[in-house]
């Protein structure tokens, strides 16, 4: 039962209307007060149902912008509706009186359905209000998405003349929550099919979410994950050290890592460590901060720049070899026969001994350099 229940139709106006300026901010904001408007619009329609409704307080609540207060009678026509919830529907509450609700207003998909809720309230076989969400025709032929709460209504003696309902139209709403689920799902799609590991941690560093790389990286399950330190993933000292460097950069706001990225060591569940290169960003919404980590392990890099290394050192030693026993054997061959040379033009007394000599000279220091190298 409302706690406004019993309190009478002119103080349950005042109240009323002290709330009906915010009804959108309290509805969609989540307001403390919609508690409050709850238990107004369950007294109102107990009110109604009783036939000790206040006219005054009626035609301040039927007028609120954004609602749908209902009247069907026992044939399931609209006895009454507020000017607000008609034009929302793109007629005038008299052009709507007296239609069928359900063959006029209700998509055939959906009519069976409304109905029997309705039938189900005429028939008083449900005592406590019914709730539900369907689509309504409007009168351009477009359709959109109610929330309704629905309950019977009386005369005096307790005969049921029909049912009340009060809507909210909730199509934006819907719309905005299924483009943030499809958002969602795209963004996860992505990140479970990113070949990196994606570790997400709060400010506490505990793990928050995990990608299937991440699990075939570590070897840990996601729910092996989720909830734990991240500290988890790495070895000592680096595990020892996480917390404190978090700790240190929210309090100084002195990034080490975050933003920078590096190469780092991570530590599987088999105990196992392997090189890594991490990239961490921070991500805030509100008051809220976490952090992402890129995580690739570049076990094969390494491996390849070792691979290169020894390919590196090999090919040094092979010029070594190709320098010595090729070029610096033919160097000396070319350097003893042409001393031989010099010798026999210096015995016939010629000029280009001399020449022969420069040569020598050049042969020996050219066999140096090659040494050398």
């Amino acid at each position: 039962m409302s706690r406004h229940e019993h309190e009478s139709a002119e103080a349950l106006s005042r109240r009323f209307e002290a709330l009906q300026g915010r009804w959108h901010e309290i509805v969609n904001a989540g307001d403390p007060a919609a508690d409050e408007l709850k238990d107004l619009v369950d007294a109102c329609v107990t009110h109604l149902r009783r036939a000790e409704f206040h006219h005054t307080l009626a035609d301040r609540f039927i007028r609120v912008a954004g609602v749908v207060l209902i009247a069907l009678d026992h044939d399931g026509c609209v006895a009454t509706i507020n000017e607000p919830g008609a034009r929302s529907l793109g007629y005038t509450a008299d052009q709507m009186t007296g239609l069928d609700w359900f063959d006029t207003f209700i998509p055939q998909s959906q009519r069976a359905a409304v109905r029997g809720v309705f039938d189900q309230l005429i028939a008083g076989q449900v005592t406590n209000v019914q709730t539900f969400e369907n689509e309504v025709i409007r009168h351009d032929g477009t359709t959109r998405r109610f929330a309704w709460r629905n309950d019977v209504w009386k005369d005096d003696s307790g005969a049921i003349l029909g049912t009340l309902s009060c809507g909210r139209d909730v199509t934006d709403e819907r719309h905005a929550r299924h483009a943030v689920r499809s958002s969602e799902a795209r963004l996860r799609a992505v990140v479970d099919t990113a070949v990196d590991a994606i570790v997400t941690i709060d400010t506490r560093g505990t793990i928050q979410t995990v990608n299937a790389a991440a699990e075939s990286m570590f070897g840990y399950s996601a729910d092996e994950m989720v909830g734990q330190n991240v500290s988890m993933l790495m070895p000592s000292p680096y595990r020892d050290e996480h917390d404190q460097y978090l700790q240190r950069y929210l309090k100084t706001g002195v990034k080490h890592i975050i933003g920078i990225g590096r190469e780092a060591t991570g530590r599987r569940k088999d105990g196992s460590v392997f090189p890594i290169d991490l990239a961490v960003s921070e991500v805030r919404v509100g008051d809220e901060r976490s952090f992402t980590g890129i995580v690739r392990d570049i076990t094969d890099r390494r491996q390849l720049q070792k691979q290169v290394l020894e390919i590196g050192t090999e090919e040094q030693q092979r010029i070594g070899r190709d320098l010595h026993d090729g070029l610096g054997q033919q160097l000396t061959g070319i350097a003893f026969l042409t001393g031989v040379l010099q010798k026999k033009l210096a015995a016939r007394s010629l000029p280009e001994a001399e020449d022969a000599g420069e040569i020598v000279g050049l042969a020996n220091q050219a066999i140096r350099d090659t040494r050398s190298l």
